[in-house]
């Protein structure tokens, strides 16, 4: 409750403010100022709300954005990622079947030429 306190009391200043940069009103004396400001503190007191509220609303907009963005980027660099590990790991498949072929053809070139045995 004293939050909602605060922020009435700083709206209060906030619409006085404002009202002395209205032409005219710093000509009036200061009852016929503070009968004004209090006659309407409520509308400008809703009004000042909803600006806040839109204000709030675009903000939370852009972070839901920026929240959606980021989890892109993370999803890109997993996707990055597993796609040089299924490179890595194809090129190692690769290397290890070419030096098992590799080994398995000295084997057998050397068992034939050890035996005498021709293809």
């Amino acid at each position: 409750m004293t939050r909602f306190y605060d922020v009435l009391l700083q709206t209060f200043d906030i619409i006085k403010v404002w009202a002395e940069k209205i032409p005219g009103f710093t000509d009036l004396c200061p009852e016929d100022q503070e009968l004004l400001v209090q006659s309407a503190s409520l509308e400008l007191f809703i009004l000042r709300l909803a600006y806040r509220y839109a204000v709030m609303t675009k903000i939370m907009m852009i972070m839901m954005m920026m929240i959606v963005l980021m989890l892109i980027m993370i999803v890109a660099v997993v996707v990055v990622v597993v796609v040089a590990v299924i490179i890595i790991i194809i090129t190692y498949r690769k290397r290890v079947l070419t030096t098992i072929s590799q080994n398995v053809f000295l084997k057998v070139s050397s068992y034939l030429i050890f035996n005498n045995r021709r293809i």
